[in-house]
């Protein structure tokens, strides 16, 4: 620490690569916080394919729309615009009695693009069938991950702790250099007189002696399985030696459920769009999971070309 002003000393500011002292475990934390943060949002974001927006659409922009908000839209500025775009959608007025929007406003990310909107003019896109911003629920997992990892680092730390030794003050020295040719392994150590007299006691602290890292590992494992799940992501950590195809079905199944749901919501709307913009659409536009990018993609581009009696060309 260097002193400033007046005498009163300075922290250093803290550097993510090096190790926090006490005072900047807050800071830390926060970083650990922050980077589980930003693989969640990743994996979330990458979780979809969109096919057949326009250039002046941003897949990127409304997957994290919907991500942040929980809900987004694809709209026209105007009835006589052929600009299709991917805004945020803030509701207006009273919804209808299916709780539906009837009216919202359309927002860019700077606020300049900025007006109102309903269905004639474009779609509501929800995040999922609750209507609840997945950020949420990211916020969370990224400090479970962080505290998981923190904890394992504390323990390990823990672990590290030398044995406490504690002789006569006059012999301190003697004790030092014997138990130092020991821990390098030197093939014989040279005893001094009367060393047999000295009373010398080691103890460790108990916390010192628990490794929990297996426990924590297996913590660890289990939330990001958890994580997986939730988004909808196929994930078996843990998988038996005589696991049957039926079983590990099985497994997968609420990882399908929440799958659905979000992409549910999205092809509901595409199909919305389609059905009432198809003349200014040059194509169907559709979402599929990223994964599974050729099947459903497939399946669903043929369902809308013969929609739109494209099929063939």
């Amino acid at each position: 620490m260097s002193k400033g002003r007046r005498g009163f000393k300075q922290r250093r500011a803290y550097r993510p690569d090096s190790r926090p002292a006490y005072w900047q475990t807050e800071a830390y934390n926060q970083q650990l916080f922050n980077m589980f943060q930003n693989d969640l949002i990743e994996l979330a974001l990458s979780r979809f394919h969109w096919v057949g927006l326009p250039e002046t659409c941003n897949a990127r922009y409304l997957e994290w729309t919907l991500l942040t908000e929980g809900a987004a839209t694809l709209a026209y500025p105007s009835l006589a615009s052929d600009t299709l775009l991917s805004l945020k959608a803030v509701q207006q007025g009273a919804p209808n009695m299916y709780d539906e929007p009837r009216a919202w406003r359309a927002i860019g990310a700077t606020g300049k693009t900025n007006f109102m909107c309903n269905w004639s003019r474009g779609v509501w896109i929800w995040e999922n069938a609750t209507r609840y911003p997945l950020m949420v629920k990211i916020n969370i997992w990224a400090r479970e991950l962080a505290d998981i990892l923190r904890t394992k680092q504390i323990n390990r730390y823990h672990m590290r702790m030398p044995l406490v030794i504690s002789a006569p003050q006059d012999r301190a020295f003697d004790v030092q250099n014997f138990y130092k040719s020991i821990g390098n392994g030197e093939p014989f150590v040279l005893a001094f007189d009367n060393f047999s007299d000295i009373q010398t006691n080691a103890t460790m602290p108990e916390r010192a002696r628990e490794y929990i890292g297996d426990k924590l590992q297996t913590e660890w494992a289990n939330t990001w399985d958890a994580v997986y799940r939730e988004l909808g992501i196929d994930s078996m950590t843990f998988k038996a030696e005589r696991m049957i195809e039926d079983e590990v079905n099985s497994t997968m199944q609420p990882t399908e459920l929440a799958r659905l749901s979000p992409l549910t919501c999205r092809r509901t709307a595409c199909d919305k769009l389609n059905a009432r913009f198809s003349g200014k659409l040059t194509e169907p536009i559709t979402v599929v999971w990223a994964r599974d990018n050729i099947t459903d993609n497939y399946d669903m581009r043929h369902r809308y070309e013969t929609l739109f009696g494209k099929e063939g060309q």
